[in-house]
């Protein structure tokens, strides 16, 4: 062997070339980028995934109180991260509200001098001859002292309306069965705020509630979701926005806060500005 071919297998045993290692990385960062792009896409995915289920869950409440002539709703729990469809044992009333449009908040001190002019009322009414006279027509001496005869008369209290109470339900559809129980989103998804137009401000914490009526009508609502780890951008997330009249829901991109009018005899014309409406 010469010298020159000798020092030729030399250099081909010493290493990789310049070009050799480049291409070498090259590769390496193309292999590490389609990881990284298959990461990522399964993550948009899945909270598309997550978004579309929660808006088609939607959908079949608005249509199932339409055609069951029953009240549903949608419980959203902010904490477990899960919502599910429950049914009314009766019918359900929204809150009030002033002459503005405004909710009417009830605060702790209303609601008890509520139940303390409610007791006061009961107590005058039960002392009452009156009251006496009839539970003597209805047969109170001869029923009293049995808790269990449901025809014995007793005090009376202030009727109030009572709130209705809601429950999971079993749907005839065996393809449907599984609807009145809780569907968790995935651990990498949380559920950012929940606020319909009912509510006083966002719903951030506890619990949130959707309401569907059987005359075909639901709340005006907008429900944002987003990925964990992108909590201080609008990318990764989206808002499900649900249609009042109609029931119609739509998804867009972002987190897109639901806007309730100050006034609702206010109105916006053609270019954007305010107008108001007065009387003279």
């Amino acid at each position: 062997m010469s010298l020159r071919s000798y020092g030729h297998a030399r250099r081909r045993q010493a290493g990789m070339t310049l070009i050799e290692t480049m291409i070498v990385l090259a590769i390496g960062g193309l292999m590490i980028g389609m990881v990284l792009f298959s990461i990522t896409s399964g993550r948009a995915a899945e909270l598309t995934r997550v978004t579309n289920q929660l808006a088609n869950s939607i959908r079949f409440a608005f249509n199932k109180a339409r055609v069951d002539g029953a009240y549903y709703r949608m419980n959203i729990n902010l904490e477990q991260r899960t919502f599910s469809l429950q049914r009314a044992d009766d019918r359900m009333y929204m809150p009030a509200r002033d002459r503005y449009g405004q909710i009417v908040v009830i605060s702790e001190s209303d609601k008890r001098d509520q139940e303390d002019r409610d007791k006061r009322a009961e107590e005058s009414y039960n002392s009452s001859v009156q009251s006496h006279l009839l539970q003597a027509e209805g047969g109170a001496a001869e029923t009293d002292g049995d808790p269990l005869d449901p025809y014995a008369s007793g005090p009376l209290k202030v009727p109030r309306r009572k709130p209705p109470i809601f429950a999971a339900f079993d749907d005839d559809d065996n393809s449907l069965s599984t609807l009145g129980e809780p569907f968790k989103f995935p651990e990498e998804l949380e559920i950012v705020s929940v606020r319909t137009g009912d509510d006083a401000k966002p719903i951030t914490t506890g619990e949130a509630n959707l309401y569907f009526f059987p005359q075909g009508r639901t709340q005006a609502a907008h429900i944002q979701l987003r990925r964990k780890l992108a909590p201080d951008t609008n990318e990764e997330a989206f808002t499900v926005i649900v249609h009042p009249l109609t029931g119609r829901v739509e998804i867009k991109e972002g987190l897109v806060d639901l806007k309730l009018p100050n006034d609702p005899r206010d109105s916006v014309d053609d270019k954007g500005r305010k107008q108001s409406r007065r009387t003279f």
